[in-house]
């Protein structure tokens, strides 16, 4: 760590009495490893970043109930947050995993949603005149996800349906606002397959670290373009430790005295958190599909490649799937996430990808139906 101490004279009396100066303190946590990744991610010298630091505008994230201030610079490259002491805290003690992982990520060029942390501070202000010790803040240093990027709609999505609507329209929704807009007018969040693939592979690997890390609450940040058709994607909010008050916490919203009903608790243990945040990002983006999707055709009957959430969903639907003898056209549903075909410990690479699609891999099998004239028109 390396700390910088800015004396403000208001006299140009170098003699003067410290406490007739206003003293800047700034601690700056892991500051060559910080630098490093920096230099590996932001494509520059670290001097375009202090220019974009020392112009920014203080602003509140619309819907957010952390109570966090957040500074975003005038250029909008950069966000810096306000953390809690816990939270700093925790984050120092995982730094060197945090560091090792993104040097994987970089060099081997693994699939990752993490919005990046850049540098970590510690920040006091000494008024002059004054002889109290001086509040002490902690400051994350993270990438904008929509620096220049238009932005229609913004969801803040954990996978938990507690707690989690956002009654003003203009503000960050959550996940119940994303569910209620496919009940109410079918939207909901498409992905071509390739681009699902690389989706699942980076949930993976982000949630498979934040696991061992003991890290659980963390949303996956989502950004709608409407106009240029484009789905940005981002973890944040990674650094809050499963601790003894977050235990207490979750014993207490399971036992409903917090309210909540019988639903689960947004904060469970990372194991858990991880498992049903995977499983709800599977679920909240559908893939488009296309003409690679994978299907056999054999004695009248397919057989399609899918996750788990899809084969429960094709087998809870009372739709039917038929082919037509003149044209001979297939129809076509859902993916191969590959993560679920891999060990938990591993990274998933795209080679892993392309290698898991020759493995066994879970099918379902729907014959082909009986159906009269009428019934098939009526089904058309």
């Amino acid at each position: 760590h390396v700390e910088y101490k800015f004396v403000e004279c208001p006299s140009c009396d170098e003699e003067a009495d410290l406490c007739s100066r206003t003293v800047f303190t700034c601690c700056v946590f892991y500051a060559k490893q910080f630098a490093a990744l920096r230099h590996l991610y932001c494509g520059g010298e670290d001097l375009c970043i202090i220019k974009s630091l020392s112009r920014g505008q203080a602003f509140v994230p619309s819907g957010g109930k952390s109570g966090s201030s957040f500074v975003k610079t005038l250029d909008q490259r950069f966000i810096l947050k306000q953390v809690k002491q816990i939270e700093i805290t925790h984050l120092l003690s995982v730094s060197h995993k945090y560091f090792e992982y993104m040097v994987r990520v970089y060099r081997q060029k693994l699939p990752t949603t993490l919005v990046k942390i850049l540098g970590a501070y510690r920040v006091a202000v000494k008024p002059a005149g004054s002889s109290a010790a001086p509040p002490v803040l902690n400051y994350i240093l993270m990438e904008n996800l929509f620096y220049n990027q238009q932005v229609d709609q913004i969801y803040d999505l954990k996978g938990s349906m507690r707690n989690r609507f956002q009654a003003k329209g203009s503000a960050v929704l959550m996940d119940e606002n994303l569910l209620q807009a496919l009940y109410d007018s079918g939207k909901w969040l498409f992905a071509r397959e390739e681009d699902k693939d690389q989706f699942s592979m980076s949930i993976h690997n982000d949630t498979l670290l934040l696991s061992k890390l003991n890290v659980m609450d963390y949303s996956l940040l989502v950004g709608v373009d409407h106009k240029a058709s484009q789905l940005l994607v981002g973890i944040i909010d990674y650094i809050r430790e499963y601790s003894i008050d977050k235990h207490f916490e979750t014993f207490l919203k399971s036992t409903g005295v917090m309210g909540g009903g019988k639903r689960e608790p947004t904060v469970i243990q990372p194991r858990s958190y991880k498992q049903r945040f995977r499983q709800a990002m599977r679920n909240y983006f559908l893939v488009i599909p296309s003409k690679h999707t994978p299907w056999i055709l054999r004695d009248y009957s397919y057989k399609t490649i899918v996750d788990p959430p899809l084969r429960q969903f094709i087998q809870n639907c009372a739709f039917s799937f038929f082919q037509t003898a003149s044209s001979r056209s297939l129809l076509r549903a859902g993916s191969s996430p590959t993560t679920s075909l891999l060990s938990e410990p591993t990274a998933v690479t795209s080679a892993d990808a392309s290698l898991a699609i020759g493995q066994a891999l879970p099918v379902v099998s729907i014959q082909q139906p009986s159906l009269s004239g009428g019934e098939l028109a009526r089904l058309l």
